[in-house]
């Protein structure tokens, strides 16, 4: 069994799980709705219409109506993905009565011999290694989260993108663009799976050209859901990326069609249970932009009516040991503070979350954007190291060395 391949309870109970025999559960019915309307603006005005409180409950035609078994371990946050379960009800919104569906969509059946070539990843020696490196002299750091024009709202070459992380002092820059979603989801705003193949060659060919001054590396940024994790899994497991994020999208329409209500601060919580979620699933290296829900109708958010529900959150990640990100996007347009504000930063240091440095690049121009500043912060909250990912494993510098790197404007 793959070392990742599984799912973790909220004690860290590891239960083998065979994602060839796990079902896909996703509400299709209304994502056509939505399709083409990618709710871009952090303003929180642009509100997906067609969601419904039953939403997730909805069959696609021709779905199964049969329900197949839940198994519980002691409590309800301890639920676990196994072979032939279901969604429970605490994973939909409290307003969501309708069954969940089985699809017999799978990833591999759809694109069965179509990713079974190399799987070398950029960065890697063939037989899979990590290029020797010394982290503690020259440049050091990477740019851990940046974008394609295959997302559909991002600028720029690859070409471009790596002479400014080469004029920021980077060592290298993983490209993390958004993972494709089965079924037509969000096709507006990331890669149609057919495109998988060719965001691979795209990075491969990019680190080819910049192998001598730059490390560029495979990633991919992927939607959580609790129904895709199953394809999840298997898209993982057709290429051999070096790192990989897992973010919540509350301005996705799909996932406003599944679980947004009247009850906003409700929405607020369940994004952050979400994210919990997420890292349990043991899937994902990192967690991006994690308290980007706020900027959500922003006027409806108030940290401390949620600080016990954040808290919540957090331990639960940091039995799992994924990291958290820190994203400098927010100031870029018009927010005061990067993802996650100081106080969820202060709450991650106290449980020992690690933290990853991502300027969530969609133009070429914002490749290490405001990376000093974001060190000074983590420092002063008390962080002494800051972490990226080669190859699915962690490495940690020291923010100080980390700092003498980079080029400062």
């Amino acid at each position: 069994m793959h070392p990742r391949r599984y799912l973790m309870s909220h004690h860290s109970r590891q239960v083998p799980w065979d994602h060839r025999n796990a079902p896909f559960f996703a509400p299709l019915a209304t994502h056509r709705a939505c399709q083409g309307r990618q709710a871009r603006n952090l303003a929180g005005d642009l509100n997906c219409t067609g969601w419904r409180a039953g939403y997730p409950g909805k069959s696609s035609p021709g779905a199964s109506d049969s329900l197949p078994s839940w198994r519980r371990v002691n409590k309800p946050e301890e639920a676990l993905f196994v072979p032939g379960g279901c969604l429970p009800p605490s994973r939909l919104h409290a307003s969501s009565a309708a069954k969940p569906v089985k699809s017999s969509f799978s990833y591999s059946g759809l694109h069965a011999g179509k990713l079974a070539g190399s799987r070398f990843n950029p960065g890697q020696t063939d037989a899979g290694e990590i290029h020797p490196m010394t982290l503690t002299a020259g440049p050091v750091v990477y740019e851990s989260h940046m974008h394609t024009t295959l997302c559909k709202h991002a600028q720029g070459t690859l070409d471009e993108y790596a002479q400014v992380a080469c004029q920021r002092g980077l060592r290298g820059m993983t490209v993390t663009c958004h993972c494709p979603l089965p079924q037509g989801i969000d096709q507006a705003g990331r890669m149609s799976p057919g495109q998988l193949e060719e965001y691979v060659e795209l990075v491969t060919a990019a680190a080819g050209r910049w192998q001598e001054r730059l490390d560029v590396r495979l990633g991919l940024e992927c939607d959580y859901m609790p129904a895709f994790v199953p394809w999840l899994a298997e898209l993982l497991d057709s290429q051999n990326f070096s790192y990989v994020l897992g973010s919540v999208h509350p301005f996705a329409c799909y996932y406003q069609e599944a679980y947004l209500t009247e009850d906003i601060v409700a929405f607020q919580r369940l994004y952050f249970q979400h994210l919990a979620e997420a890292a349990e699933t043991g899937l994902f290296d990192c967690l991006s932009h994690p308290d980007l829900v706020r900027h959500f109708q922003p006027m409806a958010w108030s940290f401390p009516a949620i600080a016990a529900d954040v808290a919540r959150s957090l331990d639960r990640i940091a039995a799992t040991a994924v990291s958290m990100e820190l994203n400098t996007r927010g100031r870029r347009i018009g927010n005061q503070d990067f993802s996650p504000g100081r106080l969820q930063l202060d709450m991650m240091y106290e449980r020992g979350i690690t933290v990853v440095l991502g300027a969530d690049a969609h133009a070429a121009s914002s490749v290490g954007d405001q990376f000093p500043e974001a060190l000074d912060l983590l420092q002063d909250v008390g962080y002494t190291q800051v972490s990226l990912y080669l190859n699915r494993q962690r490495q940690d510098l020291d923010i100080g060395i980390a700092q003498d790197s980079l080029a400062h404007d």
